[in-house]
């Protein structure tokens, strides 16, 4: 799983294979749907986007909820606020995203108003 998802990351961004958004999408499907939680944000990502795929927000929801975090919807804020400014941890603006979707879906007026400003920035 962990090295299919290695692989999609090498294929999407061109690192020592030639860039193929689409088998990046396909190697990401096939991690995610072994169950590993970065690759199914990842490809739910890339379904909201379109990126290398065929928009699908039913798919993309789906694959968000299979990569569901726990917490209340205050404390995955406070951690998505971590990973967006990497504050404390390594920075990882997906997961980041990601746990604000989650918060904000949960009533998390704080995450609400993040994502927000994110998708207004373009992040």
């Amino acid at each position: 799983r962990r090295a299919q998802y290695a692989y999609a990351q090498c294929l999407e961004a061109g690192a020592g294979v030639p860039e193929d958004k689409r088998a990046s999408v396909r190697w990401l499907r096939e991690s995610a749907d072994q169950g590993y939680a970065p690759a199914q944000r990842q490809l739910a990502m890339c379904l909201l986007a379109g990126n290398g795929i065929e928009k699908n927000e039913g798919e993309a929801l789906r694959y968000f909820r299979a990569s569901d975090v726990p917490g209340s919807p205050e404390e995955l804020c406070a951690r998505a606020r971590r990973h967006l400014e990497g504050a404390g941890e390594e920075a990882d603006e997906l997961l980041g995203a990601h746990m604000l979707l989650v918060s904000a879906a949960r009533g998390c007026a704080e995450a609400q108003f993040a994502l927000g400003r994110c998708c207004h920035e373009g992040r």
